[in-house]
Protein backbone atom coordinates (compact mmCIF):
# COMPACT_ATOMS: atom_id res chain seq x y z
CA UNK A 1 0.00 0.00 0.00
CA UNK A 2 2.88 2.25 1.14
CA UNK A 3 4.51 1.73 -2.35
CA UNK A 4 1.49 2.07 -4.26
CA UNK A 5 0.56 5.86 -2.71
CA UNK A 6 4.76 6.72 -2.90
CA UNK A 7 4.39 6.04 -6.40
CA UNK A 8 0.81 8.51 -6.94
CA UNK A 9 2.81 11.21 -4.67
CA UNK A 10 5.76 11.16 -7.05
CA UNK A 11 3.93 10.89 -10.35
CA UNK A 12 2.00 14.32 -9.34
CA UNK A 13 5.21 16.06 -7.94
CA UNK A 14 7.68 17.89 -10.29
CA UNK A 15 10.67 15.67 -11.54
CA UNK A 16 14.18 17.40 -10.92
CA UNK A 17 15.86 15.73 -14.18
CA UNK A 18 14.79 13.26 -16.81
CA UNK A 19 16.43 10.32 -14.83
CA UNK A 20 13.05 10.49 -12.31
CA UNK A 21 10.99 10.73 -15.40
CA UNK A 22 9.72 6.62 -16.46
CA UNK A 23 11.56 4.97 -19.34
CA UNK A 24 9.93 7.71 -22.52
CA UNK A 25 9.24 10.27 -20.93
CA UNK A 26 10.30 13.44 -19.99
CA UNK A 27 10.82 16.82 -18.64
CA UNK A 28 10.37 19.32 -21.27
CA UNK A 29 9.77 23.19 -21.52
CA UNK A 30 5.94 23.28 -21.40
CA UNK A 31 5.50 20.55 -18.57
CA UNK A 32 5.65 22.51 -16.27
CA UNK A 33 8.49 20.16 -14.45
CA UNK A 34 6.05 17.27 -15.00
CA UNK A 35 7.30 13.86 -16.34
CA UNK A 36 5.32 13.81 -20.06
CA UNK A 37 5.66 12.28 -23.58
CA UNK A 38 7.74 14.20 -26.32
CA UNK A 39 5.72 16.86 -27.11
CA UNK A 40 2.94 17.44 -24.64
CA UNK A 41 2.29 20.10 -22.01
CA UNK A 42 1.43 19.97 -18.65
CA UNK A 43 -2.51 21.37 -17.96
CA UNK A 44 -2.16 22.81 -13.98
CA UNK A 45 -5.86 23.24 -14.44
CA UNK A 46 -6.57 19.13 -15.34
CA UNK A 47 -3.14 18.08 -13.50
CA UNK A 48 -2.08 15.91 -16.59
CA UNK A 49 -0.15 15.80 -19.47
CA UNK A 50 -2.11 16.49 -22.44
CA UNK A 51 -1.28 16.58 -26.36
CA UNK A 52 -1.01 14.12 -28.44
CA UNK A 53 2.89 12.54 -27.90
CA UNK A 54 5.40 13.53 -30.59
CA UNK A 55 7.30 9.83 -30.28
CA UNK A 56 7.00 6.98 -28.45
CA UNK A 57 9.53 4.60 -27.37
CA UNK A 58 10.29 1.97 -29.19
CA UNK A 59 7.26 -0.95 -29.26
CA UNK A 60 5.12 1.57 -28.26
CA UNK A 61 2.11 3.47 -29.75
CA UNK A 62 0.53 7.37 -29.97
CA UNK A 63 -3.01 6.35 -28.69
CA UNK A 64 -4.45 10.21 -27.86
CA UNK A 65 -3.15 11.70 -25.40
CA UNK A 66 -0.83 8.59 -24.32
CA UNK A 67 1.96 6.21 -25.52
CA UNK A 68 0.60 2.29 -25.27
CA UNK A 69 2.58 -0.86 -25.94
CA UNK A 70 1.91 -2.24 -29.01
CA UNK A 71 0.30 -5.97 -29.27
CA UNK A 72 3.42 -8.50 -30.26
CA UNK A 73 3.33 -9.57 -33.92
CA UNK A 74 1.35 -12.72 -34.24
CA UNK A 75 3.67 -15.51 -35.08
CA UNK A 76 4.93 -16.43 -38.44
CA UNK A 77 2.82 -18.95 -40.08
CA UNK A 78 5.43 -19.06 -43.34
CA UNK A 79 7.00 -22.70 -44.22
CA UNK A 80 9.51 -20.98 -45.74
CA UNK A 81 10.05 -18.97 -48.88
CA UNK A 82 11.61 -20.65 -51.56
CA UNK A 83 13.46 -18.91 -54.72
CA UNK A 84 14.16 -20.08 -58.71
CA UNK A 85 17.23 -21.87 -58.01
CA UNK A 86 16.16 -24.31 -55.26
CA UNK A 87 14.09 -27.38 -56.28
CA UNK A 88 10.54 -27.16 -55.18
CA UNK A 89 8.02 -30.54 -54.97
CA UNK A 90 6.62 -31.58 -58.48
CA UNK A 91 9.93 -29.96 -60.25
CA UNK A 92 11.11 -33.50 -60.83
CA UNK A 93 9.80 -35.44 -63.42
CA UNK A 94 9.79 -39.38 -63.11
CA UNK A 95 12.60 -40.96 -64.61
CA UNK A 96 12.51 -43.73 -67.02
CA UNK A 97 13.64 -47.27 -64.49
CA UNK A 98 17.25 -48.24 -65.75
Amino acid sequence: MLGALTLAVLSLSPATGAAQCASGREVGPDTAGRCCWPGQRFDDERGRCEGPPSRCPSGWGAAGDECVQQAAPPPSTSTGTSTASEPRYGDYAPQPAA
